[in-house]
């Protein structure tokens, strides 16, 4: 399923899943496109400039939060610090939906 920008942006009420800021906004490939990444749910993830910014210059530890995926990794099994869920990692689902990543396992 590829998702819109929008549709993205909904899920992650408008919000940063980084840091909750509400804009402007981002709609950030967790897999990079030019490395194949696609245009699906569990790819997406809404991010404001400076965080999504800081994604970029900071590979390593936007790895560590799930914000940024290899090549050939699976972003549907990858938790993801996100800010809607401070219970912990939670899991982007292809239906637009959260998993925590705790009830996951």
């Amino acid at each position: 399923m590829d998702a819109t920008r929008e549709e993205i942006r909904q899920r992650d009420q408008n919000r940063c899943a980084r840091c909750g800021k509400t804009g402007p906004l981002h709609v950030h490939h967790r897999i990079r496109r030019s490395q194949g990444g696609k245009d699906e749910p569990e790819n997406l993830i809404t991010l404001c400039d400076p965080c999504h910014r800081w994604v970029h210059t900071n590979p390593m530890a936007a790895r560590r939060e799930g914000l940024l995926l290899a090549r050939h990794t699976d972003p549907a099994a990858v938790p993801v610090d996100h800010v809607l869920w401070p219970a912990g990692p939670v899991l982007l689902s292809p239906g637009l939906d959260f998993i925590l990543w705790a009830d996951a396992q």
